[in-house]
């Protein structure tokens, strides 16, 4: 990783202005008594070589002691190590913060977790030095210490992927010295590192201010509260029934939706208020499905919420179903100033003038705590420093202010079933583009795969294009071009990407439609030849003699040969592979002739021919045209390298469910456990199993498969499943149930067979109860002693003295030397 924290570090500043400025509590503070000089007399020169032993001796100290009375130091145990999993990796904070009162088992949940403690041994050098060097930002001592920062972003990272936060503390100890740091969207401001040995007032200090502060005022985002019981299962019956209506093919299944269903996510319950009505609006959401892990910026993230105000819990009568509450809940945080407008004041104008093609918007508004709305501070610090504490922040990302808006459920546009369904989603995208051109003068300038959607319902209604996210969108006056460059580097245009100082135009959007439409098309639609997709990620630096920058990225070489040349390949349904050659045609001709350039500008609706003349084609022109899962993902498809992960898992369990029948499964590999596709986190044995290593437990009711939301994952893992009722110890097969009954069994590991026997191990298998039995003589006649009338007169062996056991060097080096050792 080429740290993210790089130019984003404040500081470092004096512990003092990191008290005053960051938990100074608005509520009167008592004052803090005389701490002892030596709290922290168990950690000496011999302990802090140790990062085990250091550890240990920092948090009994810290417990012990009277300045921490609501909150207690937890230390890394197995069993957090389990419930701390994200995908693959082990996320092993060494010290972690939990309030006092919650319980065992709640203490090592996420929800609870208040912030981590990372502990280094006194021989690790503290990676922030290079803050105090006079050179320029990110310097050879930062590199060096990258995989330090890559270890405390992936810990801040799945604390803030977790929780809703608005900021974090964290405590880097290094041997004896400790550094303060306050972590928000926009940086990082980090403190001086002080020896809280010999003053260990640093430490006091900082627990008994954090103590008495407020929920928001340690981070905590105050609109987002942990779900009850009851809200977490009427969370869960409304998954099912979605993931119902996946199975019988009426709605999408969740893209990407395994983290709804991990363990260690979870289940909140969102306040939010409508800026036009002012209207409070409650929803229930848990693990985020759309958008990265991304630390700084607007860390956009994509929730399947229910929304409680429309659920009915009690009412059985009611014929809606619960499903139907769901929503797309976009969590974000925009930029303020530079003209940036809030996303839900656009929605509101593209409503206005009729727009089509945008998602219905249900709530939306800034997130506000105390009457202000929710923003970072790490700017506006730094615009009260001087320059000697900023030359590590040049890219700290000025004031961000917490956003969140609710829409009608959609999905990106790989979630298609077919190139038709895409290319009619197309067309309606293109016209959302147009339309917002020639109404108000307003771009999208951020067309990708993610904001490019389909609507939710495949029966029962017309399928639907979806043109989203319009938050970085800009409108363009009639004697000014705005200089506005934004977009996803991936789909820019040719023109954006070679020239470094474009602007954005419409013809910058229509030509990044078609460059989603082929990356899409690439990777979901059979083809005759193994396409390389470098052309996407292709980034060059460009020397800049005309500003202040040295170099900047750009691009749009490999594009350019891509339209250019002539394609040796071709996609085997023919109406999608015509009008790819005919979108690739027309903007080769765009970049050879500026009359068409000049056309396009003025009549951009000429695009609509290559789509209408594609969707009039016959059924046969469609032919194998079914989407298929990516083929250029990571490591392969998401599929493949999640059954490599199971495969290796040591404690497989499963679940016994009654025989499906054959039509409501078309094959294996399109197995649906309630919509959501195996196995990505399940694996589908032969018969009637259904593994699930991650504790999530599934089991068949009627005609479909339905979570088991009683068992945890210590009891999935556990030896006291209950075992197989009338099963051979041999074999381990279960005898046919009843029918209508479902079991939870434990499967018995696999045995590897034996290999076939050689002629030597006959031989040896032949011989082995002899020699067993020769074996025992001897023993027998150790056992026996001397025969008598053989016995040998022996001298009488003086007693020696009693001495001390030596130690197992002496007994090593003295027997090496000869010498008998009693």
């Amino acid at each position: 990783m080429k740290a993210s924290l790089s130019g984003r570090i404040v500081g470092p500043i004096s512990t003092d202005t990191f008290f005053e400025s960051f938990l100074c509590p608005k509520a009167r503070l008592p004052a803090l008594r005389r701490v002892p000089k030596k709290m922290f007399e168990g950690i000496t020169t011999k302990v802090t070589s140790y990062s085990e032993l250091l550890r240990h001796e920092f948090a009994r100290s810290v417990n012990g002691s009277f300045f921490s009375p609501n909150f207690l130091l937890v230390e890394r145990q197995e069993e957090y190590e389990k419930l701390s999993t994200i995908e693959s990796r082990m996320i092993r904070p060494s010290l972690c913060v939990f309030p006092k009162d919650s319980s065992d088992d709640h203490a090592r949940k996420w929800a609870s977790l208040e912030f981590f403690v990372d502990v280094c041994s006194g021989g690790f050098p503290d990676p922030f030095t290079f803050l105090h060097e006079a050179s320029g930002p990110w310097t050879t001592g930062a590199d060096y210490n990258r995989p330090y920062f890559k270890k405390l972003t992936t810990f801040l990272n799945a604390q803030f992927s977790r929780q809703h936060r608005t900021f974090i503390f964290v405590l880097c100890v290094f041997g004896r010295h400790v550094r303060l740091l306050r972590v928000d969207r926009a940086g990082i401001v980090v403190s001086d590192a002080g020896d809280y040995v010999s003053n260990p007032r640093i430490i006091a200090e900082f627990f008994w201010r954090y103590n008495h502060l407020s929920t928001g005022e340690r981070g905590f985002d105050p609109t987002a509260v942990p779900a009850t019981t009851q809200e977490r299962e009427l969370l869960n019956r409304a998954y099912q029934e979605y993931c119902g209506l996946c199975r019988d093919r009426y709605a999408r299944p969740v893209p990407r939706g395994r983290r709804i269903f991990f363990r260690d996510y979870p289940a909140y319950k969102i306040q939010l208020t409508d800026h036009l009505s002012g209207g409070i609006h409650h929803y229930i959401i848990r693990g985020f499905f759309a958008g990265g892990e991304s630390l700084f910026g607007r860390a956009t993230r994509g929730y399947l919420a229910l929304s409680v105000d429309e659920a009915d819990d009690g009412n059985e009568d009611v014929d809606k179903p619960l499903c139907s509450g769901l929503r797309f809940l976009k969590d974000s945080w925009r930029a303020d100033g530079y003209g940036m407008e809030r996303e839900a004041d656009v929605y509101d104008e593209l409503k206005k003038y009729g727009i089509p093609n945008i998602p219905a918007v249900l709530c939306a508004g800034d997130v506000h705590c105390d009457g202000e709305p929710e923003q970072t501070i790490t700017d506006s610090f730094k615009q009260t420093l001087s320059s000697q504490y900023t030359k590590h922040a040049h890219k700290v990302r000025p004031t961000l202010i917490h956003h969140r808006v609710v829409q009608e459920l959609v999905w990106p546009m790989s979630a298609v079933d077919n190139a038709k369904e895409l290319v009619q989603a197309m067309r309606d995208v293109l016209e959302s583009i147009i339309e917002a051109y020639f109404e108000i003068g307003r771009l999208h300038c951020d067309l990708s795969c993610r904001n490019v959607m389909i609507s939710n319902l495949k029966q029962g209604s017309i399928t639907r294009g979806y043109l989203n996210d319009w938050d970085m969108s800009a409108t363009l006056s009639d004697d000014d071009t705005t200089g506005y460059r934004s977009g996803t580097w991936n789909f820019w245009s040719i023109a954006m990407l070679q020239d470094s100082r474009k602007s954005n135009e419409v013809t910058d959007d229509l030509e990044s439609l078609y460059w989603v439409l082929l990356c899409i098309a690439m990777k979901h639609f059979k083809h005759s030849k193994r396409l390389d997709l470098s052309m996407f990620y292709e980034q060059n630096q460009e020397n800049l003699a005309h500003s202040g920058a040295s170099t900047k990225s750009v691009g749009g070489v490999k594009k350019e040969q891509f339209i250019k040349e002539t394609r040796d390949w071709h996609f085997l349904c023919p109406a999608l592979d015509d009008l790819i050659t005919d979108l690739t045609n027309f903007w080769k001709t765009f970049y050879e002739s500026d009359e068409v350039y000049h056309q396009l500008q003025d009549n951009p609706s000429q695009l609509f021919d290559f789509f209408d003349r594609a969707l009039q084609r016959d059924d046969e022109a469609w032919s194998n045209g079914e989407r298929i899962d990516d083929q250029y993902g990571r490591k392969g498809s998401d599929q493949r390298e999640w059954a490599t992960r199971i495969s290796c898992d040591p404690l497989p369990r499963a679940i016994q469910v009654d025989q499906p029948d054959p039509e409501d499964i078309e094959d294996d590999s399109d197995m649906l456990a309630g919509g959501i596709r195996l196995p990505f986190p399940f694996i589908v044995g032969k018969g009637q199993e259904v593994y699930g290593p991650f504790g999530d437990w599934w089991q068949r009711e009627g005609g479909a498969l339905t979570p088991i939301t009683s068992f945890e994952m210590s009891s999935c893992r556990s030896s006291t499943v209950p075992p197989p009722k009338e099963s051979s110890p041999d074999t381990g097969e279960v005898n046919e149930k009843k029918a209508g009954h479902s079991e939870v069994v434990a499967v018995p590991p696999r045995v590897r067979p034996k290999k076939p026997a050689t002629a030597k191990r006959k031989r040896q298998e032949e011989e082995a109860p002899q020699k067993a039995a020769g074996c025992a003589q001897k023993r027998a006649k150790r056992t026996e002693g001397p025969t008598k009338g053989k016995a040998k007169d022996k001298k009488a062996v003086k007693p020696q003295p009693s001495r001390p056991c030596p130690s197992p060097g002496t007994r090593r080096s003295k027997r090496l030397a000869g010498k008998d050792i009693d």
